[in-house]
């Protein structure tokens, strides 16, 4: 078997991704603004899967941001942060 670099996984996979009509739209959506790659290897099958996350940053709950609020809940800030003076820190 003949490996590749880390490198060469991640530009084949980027290119994967970007020639597949449906990744492509996904990846340049602009309300996107954070993305999480996952990668797994299957030995049975000597084979690699490559993963991708969207997601769209909300604007509160991060370390010196304003604390979130929702409806019936104290308001929040996410983990380990905590809500002062409604901000996270």
């Amino acid at each position: 078997m003949t490996y590749k670099t880390p490198d060469e996984v991640v530009d084949d996979s980027v290119t994967g991704w970007m020639d597949s009509p449906p990744h492509r739209e996904n990846i340049l959506q602009p309300e996107f603004d954070e993305a999480g790659m996952g990668a797994a290897y299957d030995p049975v099958n000597e084979s690699f899967y490559f993963t991708q996350l969207f997601v769209t940053r909300i604007h509160c709950g991060y370390n010196g941001s304003s604390c979130c609020y929702t409806e019936g809940y104290l308001p929040w800030c996410y983990v380990p942060l905590n809500c002062t003076d409604n901000i996270c820190v």
